[in-house]
Order: structure tokens, then sequence, then C-alpha cells
């Protein structure tokens, strides 16, 4: 009989199972991490990109209530809640983010619904802890 008869199935193939079962655990998780990672990325990137949120961040850094309550500059972060919707064939949305200066923070809510592909604001809202409100572009009349 041979020497390699001899042998186990795990005495033979230990290293390559070793390697594979090391990098599956460790590769298989870090792979949907980074897939799913990169599809909220991508989505957070499409919302930052959206013309309502690009307007509401604009009306937000100019208004001068708000650079008064949270100081200069502005920074309106990444959306941290989004719906949109369609009624009777018009499209709604709903846009959250949060607002910082050196001397506060708040909460952006904005609305709006799109126009012939164009979004049009309805709403724009600046929300502190303390409850106080600045309503940058209040509802249509």
């Amino acid at each position: 009989m041979s020497r390699h008869e001899d042998k186990g199935w795990w005495e033979q193939n230990w290293k390559w199972a070793t390697t594979c079962g090391c990098l599956g655990c460790v590769g298989v998780p870090l792979l949907l991490v980074a897939i799913l990672g990169g599809g909220i990325f991508s989505i957070l990137q499409q919302v930052k990109g959206n013309e309502a949120y690009v307007q509401a961040v604009a009306l937000v850094a100019e208004d001068p209530q708000v650079i008064r309550r949270l100081g200069q500059p502005i920074d309106v972060g990444a959306p941290t809640n989004v719906h949109m919707s369609t009624t009777d064939g018009v499209e709604l949305g709903n846009i959250e983010a949060n607002v910082s200066g050196p001397e506060g923070s708040g909460r952006m809510l904005a609305s709006g619904h799109k126009v012939d592909d164009t979004w049009v604001l309805d709403s724009v809202v600046i929300r502190f802890s303390d409850g106080v409100e600045i309503e940058i572009l209040g509802p249509p009349p």
C-alpha cells in the first residue's frame, strides 16, 4: 500500500480546506457588506443629487433666520428619511435631513411634487430640538 492511500481525507486536503473555509467565513460577509454598502451609497448619492434636495439645501443655506440660529457654515447632511409616492399621476416627495452649524443643529423637512419632470418645492421647514420651527418656504396658498 502506498503512503498516499494510508492518509485520510483531512490529512490529504487540510491545506486547501482550511484556506477555503477561512476565506469563506471572512470573505462572504465582507462581500455582502461591500455590496449592501455600495447600494446604500449609490441611493444616497442619487437623492443628494435630486433636484428637490439641492433646491432645499440652497434655501436653507441662504436663509437669514437659519444662519442666525445655526451660524455659518451650514452643513446639510445626507437625507435620513426619503418618501416618494404617486397620487393621481402626480409624484410627491418628502425628504428629511440633519442640519448643523457652529452654533447648533436641527432637522430639515422638505416636501414637493414633480411637474413635467421638474421638482417643485412646496415647503421647507427647519425644526429644532427645543420645538422652534423656521418656515423657509411655506405651502402654496
